[in-house]
């Protein structure tokens, strides 16, 4: 009688949430790129890719999406002190990052993905 455990379920949605959050580090990345301040730049890429990590986790594509961070990471890293390098491996790692979120459907929504009822 007593050990049974209640079943809660959360009111809330959390990919919504998960969505704004989202939205507000590529706002805060795309501030840092502005400003040339490429260090927090990448900082913030790396906590989209975080929020996005038990979704690329479950991902068909899991490894193929390691690899490709792991492999701009590192190169950004090699070519921190060099801004145009620099600029080019984090506006790659955030394409990447954009794909991702995409593909585990964080992301656009494509018209043939759904009926919209309009005519």
């Amino acid at each position: 009688m007593f050990d049974e455990k209640p079943e809660y379920k959360s009111t809330y949605n959390e990919g919504m949430f998960q969505i704004q959050r989202l939205n507000n580090l590529y706002l805060e990345a795309q501030s840092f790129c502005n400003k040339g301040d490429f260090k927090n730049y990448n900082i913030r890429l790396d906590h989209i890719y975080s929020e996005l990590c038990a979704d690329v986790n479950k991902s068909k594509k899991a490894n193929e999406y390691k690899i490709d961070y792991l492999r701009i990471s590192t190169d950004y890293l090699k070519n921190k002190d060099n801004k145009a390098k620099a600029y080019l491996c984090l506006k790659e790692k955030e394409n990447l990052l954009r794909n991702i979120q995409d593909d585990v459907g964080k992301g656009t929504r494509r018209q043939k993905d759904f009926e919209s009822g309009m005519t």
